[in-house]
């Protein structure tokens, strides 16, 4: 499943949060530590550093205590989003390995081709690279937290002159959208578990498909499968989030 977002140059977006009965908490987020492995073998931890055009030939690993992900550094799309099901008092995944997302891929304007500086630190990450097409001038950034309910992740394109970007977003198999009876019927998603997530409130989405299915447990409770409802085709770029 998949969803394009608009954003201006500097907007946030925020591509996983738990249900308002779990926020993220310190608790949530004890352990949590980033690795990133290039594709050279070259591995950063606890620390600040960079990689070189020569360390990017390939994917660069991020691997956490409770979310791992691989990043395409010609433009910092993110695949293979997922939650590794470590165990934590705050775990939403049941201590189930849940893959989350397959992709997020920023359509950009110029290709990223400066050294890739990474900040991998205390659970947290920051992966910042730039490039240049012309008199454009892009700037990717990704921050990320390794904790039991995902964290915040975002993912902040800057391009100068200023333009909008678009994001595609693609739900892993088995994650689909549905609405939540226990959150005032918001759009959430999950995989018919006790893991549940919400798109970004600030942010603008059109629905790939017409029709998605309810179908998960919230608050121990189970939810009856019902369809949701149809979703215009014609909504982009201005549809509203329903989250």
């Amino acid at each position: 499943m998949r969803f394009p977002v608009a954003l201006a140059a500097s907007a946030v977006i925020t591509a996983l949060a738990a249900a308002p009965a779990q926020a993220a908490t310190s608790t949530g987020c004890e352990g949590g530590s980033f690795t990133v492995v290039a594709p050279s073998g070259k591995t950063i931890t606890q620390r600040s550093d960079q990689l070189k055009a020569a360390d990017l030939r390939g994917r660069v690993q991020v691997r956490g205590k409770y979310v791992t992900f691989a990043v395409d550094p010609a433009n910092l799309a993110v695949y293979d989003y997922t939650m590794t099901g470590a165990a934590s008092p705050l775990d939403i995944t049941g201590g189930v390995r849940t893959p989350v997302f397959a992709a997020k891929i920023p359509q950009l304007p110029a290709t990223l081709s400066d050294d890739l500086r990474v900040d991998a630190r205390d659970g947290t990450l920051s992966l910042i690279r730039q490039g240049r097409a012309g008199e454009k001038k892009v700037t990717m950034k990704i921050q990320a937290k390794d904790c039991a309910q995902g964290g915040i992740f975002q993912m902040e394109p800057e391009i100068e002159p200023a333009q909008n970007v678009t994001v595609t977003h693609t739900l892993a198999p088995g994650m689909y959208f549905f609405k939540n009876p226990f959150v005032n019927n918001k759009v959430n998603f999950g995989n018919g578990t006790m893991f549940r997530g919400r798109p970004a409130p600030s942010a603008r989405f059109r629905w790939a498909r017409t029709y998605v299915f309810q179908a998960a447990r919230s608050q121990g409770q189970a939810v009856r499968p019902r369809q949701y409802m149809a979703i215009a085709s014609d909504c982009w770029p201005v549809c509203q989030s329903p989250a």
